[in-house]
């Protein structure tokens, strides 16, 4: 049995590292190339919500994840990354903005084009895989990112499979026992260990043994697919085996990150809502 107060032993479940620290392993792995590093330092970062409180003298900050795909001011993410999961209200979108790694001062606003784009008035996260399903989104950006070369997503939708290797991108989560400069993205590897079916409601969901913490759903999940870079999944609700100290496990939900595959079937309607360029005259 692990001593919990143990970090040194507690941190080998936990292997979250900035994305350089770990630029050798993707490497020799999955055969993570240097401009793929770098599509990831611009791709990837914190969606971050600050709101004010009632009387004006405090701000609260709420921060999940995010990724851009397929266009460059498409944020693909969960939508409880807008939502207070303490009460389940939504937050002022006005509040959320976008940063990504490679120029995080540069804070894109969030436009939300229809109501079915966010999460209904109760927490998003949920340990059944109908509404993990449910929880992803697409939402607009102000602009697009500079410097972004767009994520892909599998032609197919998510084919992951039992046994996959992957590795993860996200912004800080809580409960890190790694030290973390800041600047880079969240980064670990991990292996697919349970896959649900897709539904009616939705893609493939999965569990895979990654630690996590609060501030890392919406992060992206990736693969090398003939040389390209795929973002496979996204992270919706984070396990925690560096605080219970204890490896993979079936039997425990919050030993473990549940994850939710990327569709078109499920991406294309969000995007549908996006204002349509008009025709040059």
């Amino acid at each position: 049995m692990i001593d919990p107060n143990n970090k040194d032993e507690l941190k080998k479940y936990d292997n979250r590292h900035d994305l350089s620290e770990l630029a050798d392993a993707l490497q020799k792995e999955f055969g993570v190339t240097a401009s793929q590093l770098t599509q990831l330092m611009a791709c990837t970062g914190p969606v971050v919500c600050k709101v004010p409180s009632a009387d004006g003298k405090r701000i609260y900050t709420y921060q999940g994840s995010g990724n851009i795909a397929l266009q460059p001011n498409i944020l693909v993410t969960v939508k409880h990354a807008f939502q207070d999961l303490g009460t389940g209200q939504l937050l002022p979108i006005d509040t959320c903005r976008f940063h990504n790694w490679k120029n995080p001062k540069d804070e894109i606003a969030i436009v939300i084009d229809d109501p079915s784009q966010l999460p209904p008035i109760a927490t998003s996260m949920s340990k059944t895989p109908e509404l993990k399903r449910q929880d992803m989104t697409a939402v607009r950006l102000a602009h697009p990112v500079e410097g972004c070369q767009a994520l892909a997503i599998p032609e197919k939708g998510a084919m992951l499979q039992q046994g996959d290797r992957v590795f993860e991108a996200t912004a800080k989560q809580d409960g890190m026992l790694s030290p973390w400069s800041g600047r880079e993205p969240v980064t670990q590897v991990g292996t697919i260990r349970h896959v649900f079916p897709s539904g009616p409601d939705g893609p493939l969901a999965y569990f895979a043994d990654l630690s996590g913490g609060e501030g890392g759903s919406g992060g992206g999940i990736f693969r090398i697919v003939n040389g390209q870079l795929i973002l496979e999944a996204i992270v919706q609700g984070a396990g925690a085996p560096d605080r219970d100290g204890k490896p993979y496990s079936e039997e425990l939900y919050q030993n473990q990150s549940g994850l939710v595959g990327l569709d078109e079937n499920v991406l294309d309607p969000l995007l549908a809502v996006f204002p349509q360029p008009r025709p040059s005259p």
